[in-house]
């Protein structure tokens, strides 16, 4: 406050003390807000030639606006008029090839903050978007995306596709590609098909979800070809997408040949392909239905081979299977399987299967998947190792119709019990390593499936529950009797498997010895640490192998004679670090025992 000020020659001692401190709460009216009457305020500038301080001629249609307003809604007119640009001391600017009607509707948005999309013709939206797209209005650029994303049709698709390829706007490019895999070939019998750019046809074709008779997608290049001579040099690449194996014997001599657009030695490889390759190797396209079951009665599968066959396609509550009345096969006996015939030729990566584990029953099985029905191709591959429960199973992408399962071995039962199988191509997939998952977080967990399978507890599988605290001498571990027994934890199905962790019982200063091995079938085990006067947290890596069962027996307890264990996890899950952890580490390419000690980092063969 100015000392001249009329307030301030008005003030006592006591009222400048006062008027330092701030207004009491004394009315629930404690904000002026006028926002409405500012926005109308601006919105009556729209137009106006009030205040306006530039012209913007299209189409030699003229449109008062104010430079300010611009350049605070498009970083475009920012740097026109305050970037240093010719047009900044202009009064008029002409805007070329720009739509008129469209710059209309964006220059009223401008002022308004508002753009209706519906009932608005697709070419006029489509030249509003090109125009929000040129003046970097991210924010509508998105809503107008998402808008086109959920208004695709046959009809449209591809001009959609189009603008979103010029604009290299990669979200609603895969938008239009995958709408375009499901409908291939109502999608080609479109007049706007022909009217697509050679490289983004290109982009289409490229595609295995690009889903429709070869033959056709052929017939449907020729047209394009004949519609563009000026993209004479996308021939070859365009024609080099055609998987001519897949176009009959009869139509290649027939239909492809005399269009001489195909060199005679492809159509006698393609000759030659039909009659020597596997119908495997024939490269087929398929449908993709992103992260959706296609197992289903839904989408027209089917069980053709295995006993109460369609009841592997109803979800069930795991409380209520009835066992006899699962889809099964009788174990080890030739010609006996499972298989699921689909509704169509499908692109999978993954294959959930529930088998019957209600009294620890373990399987071995192998999964094939096949075209024909008759040239197999195998996926997965169990055939060695005991697993149970749900499997959650990933690949590389295949075309399938058919699936096959077969189990060649069980532990408990003459019959392969499955309660509920399930299919689909999902968007993310773990590391691989020969089809077999490589975890990067614990798996050894309840919610995994695993299970203890030897071992002394109060409580079932608490050394996989994740408490890693209040642990006592009474509770929270899991333990054997030194020199009888040992602590074996059951993976579901096997994973690759280069790092353990543990929490040996620690409530005093004890120490204890033991050993770590492991196993694929609970039968022939490898050991892969040998552990001396350790105690509490401790961590081990080895070269990677795969792992479904880990058994580890206590030696030596420096304080009796029982060996207790409080928490087990593999991998050694990085999101759980605890700084007193020893690690001991094998530095070698063979499966070495690691001898750790106290005092002791690395690891020693």
């Amino acid at each position: 406050m100015s000392e001249y000020s009329p307030y301030h020659l008005l003030q006592s001692p006591s009222d400048k003390e006062v008027g330092q401190g701030s207004l009491p709460n004394v009315h629930n009216n404690q904000e002026f807000n006028d926002v409405q009457t500012l926005t109308n305020q601006i919105k009556g500038l729209y137009l106006s030639p009030e205040c306006s301080d530039v012209t913007l001629i299209v189409d030699d249609k003229r449109f008062n606006a104010h430079k300010t307003i611009l350049s605070c809604r498009s970083e475009y007119f920012r740097a026109m008029f305050f970037g240093g640009m010719r047009e900044r001391q202009d009064a008029e600017v002409v805007l070329h090839d720009t739509s008129a009607p469209a710059f209309e509707i964006l220059l009223n948005y401008f002022y308004t903050g508002k753009l209706r999309f519906n009932n608005m013709k697709l070419n006029l939206f489509l030249d509003v978007f090109g125009l929000v797209h040129l003046y970097g209005i991210k924010k509508l650029e998105e809503s107008m995306c998402e808008y086109l994303k959920h208004s695709l049709q046959v009809s449209t698709v591809t001009v959609i596709y189009s603008t979103a390829h010029l604009y290299a706007l990669e979200t609603l490019m895969n938008d239009c590609l995958e709408f375009m895999d499901r409908y291939a070939a109502e999608v080609m019998a479109t007049d706007s098909f022909l009217h697509l750019t050679g490289s983004g046809l290109l982009q289409i074709l490229s595609r295995n979800s690009f889903c429709a008779l070869e033959l056709s997608i052929f017939q449907t290049l020729m047209k394009w070809i004949d519609c563009h001579p000026e993209e004479e040099n996308m021939y070859n690449s365009l024609l080099q997408q055609i998987r001519l194996p897949l176009i009959k014997l009869g139509d290649l001599m027939e239909v492809v040949r005399p269009t001489n657009m195909i060199e005679p030695e492809r159509i006698l490889d393609a000759i030659n392909d039909q009659i020597s390759k596997r119908t495997s190797d024939l490269g087929y396209r398929g449908f993709k239905k992103l992260n959706t079951n296609v197992v289903s009665t839904a989408m027209g599968a089917k069980v053709i081979e295995g006993q109460n066959g369609d009841t592997i396609m109803k979800p069930k509550d795991d409380q209520k299977i009835e066992i006899e009345k699962c889809t099964c096969h009788e174990v080890a006996i030739q010609d006996q399987c499972i298989t699921v015939e689909l509704g169509r030729a499908y692109i999978i990566n993954y294959i959930e299967l529930h088998m019957v584990d209600r009294d620890q029953r373990l399987y071995s099985y192998y999964i094939d998947i096949s075209m024909d029905g008759t040239d197999w191709v195998r996926v997965i591959n169990y055939n060695q190792f005991y697993c149970r429960g749900k499997q959650k199973l990933f690949f590389s992408e295949r075309v399938a119709r058919f699936i096959r399962l077969t189990c060649n071995r069980s532990s408990v039962h003459t019959m392969f019990y499955i309660s509920e199988l399930k299919a689909m191509y999902v968007s993310e997939s773990p590391e691989l390593h020969n089809d077999t998952i490589i975890p990067v977080h614990n798996v050894a967990t309840i919610e995994e499936n695993a299970h203890v399978i030897e071992g002394v507890s109060r409580s079932r599988n608490a050394l996989l529950n994740g408490i890693t605290e209040n642990y006592d001498w009474d509770n929270g571990y899991t333990c054997h009797q030194l020199g009888s027994g040992f602590i074996t934890v059951q993976l579901p199905q096997p994973y690759i498997i280069g790092s353990l962790k543990l929490l040996l019982w620690d409530c005093d200063d004890r120490r204890y010895c033991f050993t770590i091995e492991v196993s694929h079938d609970n039968e022939q085990f490898v050991k892969i640490v040998e552990g001396r006067q350790l105690q509490s947290w401790q961590t081990f890596y080895f070269k990677p192998l795969p792992v479904v069962f880990i058994k580890i027996t206590g030696t030596r307890n420096t304080a009796n004679e029982v060996f207790h264990l409080v928490h087990f996890e593999c991998p050694a899950d990085p999101r759980n670090c605890h700084p007193s952890s020893n690690v001991a580490i094998s530095d070698v390419n063979t499966y070495p025992v690691i001898y750790a000690h106290p005092d002791q980092q690395s690891s020693q063969t």
